[in-house]
């Protein structure tokens, strides 16, 4: 009897384990929100510093973050705006939009995201 009690207990911690480890995967997971799902409300260049203000036109979205790469085209430097469903790790907390300032590298000529140009250096 006292080790089906155990078993019964154990099965119940493994359980509890399980679904907390699955919470935390799924409130921390963010993803690539493409740019048909961003509005660009403002950007601007000064000097090297190009800064852009996006929100997010799908409900409950939130951005997080902006990773600049150069993506092998001579010149660009692509943006990838990640976002997800958790307030909590939004830019600026209950809003979908975000402002982010991005170090543009010398010789970029173009800034674009998901193939589409953002912005253009003369």
């Amino acid at each position: 009897m006292k080790q089906t009690a155990l078993l019964v207990a154990a099965a119940l911690l493994l359980t509890l384990c399980l679904s907390a480890a699955s919470y935390f995967v799924c409130a921390n997971h963010s993803y690539t929100i493409g740019y048909s799902d961003l509005q660009i409300d403002e950007y601007h260049l000064e000097g090297n510093t190009f800064t852009i203000k996006v929100s997010a036109d799908l409900d409950g979205e939130y951005l997080y973050k902006v990773i600049a790469t150069q993506n092998g085209e001579p010149g660009e430097l692509e943006l990838t705006f990640r976002g997800g469903k958790q307030p909590s790790l939004a830019q600026t907390l209950d809003k979908a939009e975000a402002t982010f300032e991005i170090e543009v590298p010398a010789g970029t000529t173009r800034i674009v995201c998901d193939d589409m140009t953002v912005y253009t250096i003369d």
